[in-house]
């Protein structure tokens, strides 16, 4: 007996197959900008002494954690919309449509998260009791890349 596969199918299937393997990844890169502040600094690794913070200097303040979180919480609506994206033959679509979501919810933490507050000394400096706003470079550096 002679089995006819469509293409559709096959090209489904390579996809579904792709999408395995892909990778789409939000964060600060290496190398990453200046920070306005200190060109000696890069943004990748203010936003790692904020996220986890430093011994006796800064508060940890886990806006990424947090994002994420906030995130897979979600993930059934965003899943949902990536697999109907994906059935439309979308599967790269699926893929940048999550991580636009979580480049989002990191931005958000990042301005509205409940944080430990600014040292007076940082508050004299900034003129901002907000913490990790600043310059915005941090909020405004959240990227999104493929490897």
């Amino acid at each position: 007996m002679k089995q006819i596969i469509s293409k559709n199918f096959l090209k489904s299937l390579k996809e579904y197959e792709n999408m395995f393997r892909d990778e789409v990844k939000v964060g600060y890169s290496r190398p990453s900008s200046p920070y306005p502040e200190n060109q000696d600094v890069v943004v990748a690794d203010v936003a790692m002494w904020n996220e986890f913070g430093v011994p006796g200097k800064i508060p940890p303040r886990p806006f990424f954690r947090t994002a994420w979180s906030v995130f897979k919480t979600g993930m059934k609506d965003v899943l949902k919309s990536s697999i109907e994206k994906f059935k439309e033959g979308k599967h790269a679509k699926s893929l940048e449509f999550a991580a636009i979501i979580f480049q989002g919810e990191v931005m958000n933490q990042i301005k509205d998260g409940d944080w430990v507050k600014n040292s007076i000394e940082t508050i004299k400096r900034k003129k901002s009791a907000r913490p990790l706003i600043d310059t915005g470079k941090l909020r405004q550096s959240v990227e999104i890349w493929r490897e």
